[in-house]
């Protein structure tokens, strides 16, 4: 899980950012929570994460390719919910609902499967989609 760098930790409490964390991650007592290994981790543009586990026999190499993999869960939701339709479902009964959260993501892995054969990103296909229909309406708004 991503921490704040200004969560209590420990007692008495201190912030995680005032704490000397080492590579191989540091055990503390989380307020509310209770017992983790947290890891700091730096990004390419000088940010610095602090991701924590409750898995205390974890490896800071572990962490990392486990919050890679967090990442993309993430972006694929995101665009999932953008592209695809999937955060617009108003459906009253649970099988619609499955029905719609299963043709989304068939939705999504077309689109992806197509996006690699094209190179594109997924609004640069969603504005392949809708860019003829706004050119024919404003062609047909110019005519009158």
């Amino acid at each position: 899980m991503g921490l704040k760098s200004n969560r209590l930790v420990n007692k008495p409490h201190v912030q995680l950012c005032q704490l000397d964390i080492p590579d191989e991650g540091l055990k503390v007592h989380l307020k509310g929570y209770g017992w983790v290994k947290v890891f700091r981790l730096a990004g390419k543009n000088g940010r610095t994460d602090y991701i924590g586990t409750s898995r205390l026999d974890l490896t800071t190499g572990q962490v990392k390719a486990y919050f890679e993999r967090r990442w993309s869960i993430e972006v694929m939701h995101k665009e999932l919910k953008q592209t695809c339709g999937f955060g617009r479902c108003q459906s009253s009964t649970g099988r619609a609902g499955r029905n719609h959260i299963g043709l989304s993501f068939i939705a999504l892995l077309r689109k992806h499967r197509r996006r690699r054969i094209e190179h594109t990103t997924p609004y640069q296909q969603d504005w392949q989609v809708i860019k003829p229909a706004i050119q024919l309406a404003l062609a047909n708004a110019l005519k009158f």
